[in-house]
């Protein structure tokens, strides 16, 4: 008898393999950018806002604080197979939280950056003297 088509390892089952390979690799690949874009944007944060004196500096650090209390917490639920699930919930929401939370004490405080650069030179200010009659008479252009 024949073996009626049937090969063992056919090349579908490898292709369908190696697709499947592809996109998880992709998938991490993915992940692993967005892991870095959003600490070097918690860095860059924390660097402008809770180094430097700004109105949100103390809340950044007492979120800080949080976060690291939540990931001990977090660590220890882990340690024991009956609370290994509520571990890995609570790290990952309390991370989630974090970041919400520094996005919007940034946007916060940019606020008050807006309001700073208002109170500086303008360039209606800059400008000014070009634009008044007084300037331009005196110029040797005008004439």
């Amino acid at each position: 008898m024949g073996s009626y088509g049937y090969r063992r390892g056919s090349d579908w089952e490898s292709e369908l393999a190696g697709s499947f390979l592809f996109l998880v690799i992709i998938m991490v690949a993915i992940l692993v950018t967005l892991v870095v874009v959003i600490t070097v944007e918690l860095v860059r944060i924390f660097s402008a806002r809770a180094v430097r004196p700004s109105p949100v500096r103390r809340p950044l650090w007492i979120a800080l604080g949080a976060l690291l209390g939540c990931w001990l917490l977090a660590g220890l639920l882990m340690a024991f197979a009956a609370t290994a699930a509520a571990g890995v919930y609570l790290a990952s929401w309390s991370t989630l939280v974090f970041v919400v939370g520094v996005i919007v004490a940034d946007k916060y405080a940019a606020q008050f950056d807006a309001q700073e650069s208002d109170d500086e030179l303008a360039l209606a200010d800059v400008l000014r003297p070009w634009v008044t009659g007084a300037e331009t008479a005196a110029s040797p252009v005008a004439a």
